[in-house]
């Protein structure tokens, strides 16, 4: 992640089960109001839903797409565990 003022960039390769299941890169989105014990917190729009990314002081990050409705699979929400 790259914050720049109200904004932020985002890289992300995820994995699921150790296989590669998606990278890419993710201009402009928002940073979102954080409390105590956390780093950041961004969110952006996906073809899947709501994404947001909270990073926790402790390197501890989750990447949440809530609703998740894409390509016939719907959830109410799909959340990846992830580090730094």
């Amino acid at each position: 992640m790259t914050l720049h003022g109200t904004s932020a960039k985002g890289s992300f390769d995820i994995l699921v089960n150790d296989i590669p299941h998606v990278a890419y890169t993710f201009p402009g989105m928002k940073q979102a109001p954080i409390g105590p014990g956390y780093a950041f917190s961004v969110y952006g729009p996906t073809q899947a839903g709501l994404l947001t990314v909270t990073l926790k002081n402790d390197g501890n990050m989750t990447y949440v797409i809530a609703p998740y409705n894409y390509d016939g699979l719907e959830y109410a929400s799909v959340t990846f565990p992830g580090h730094t």
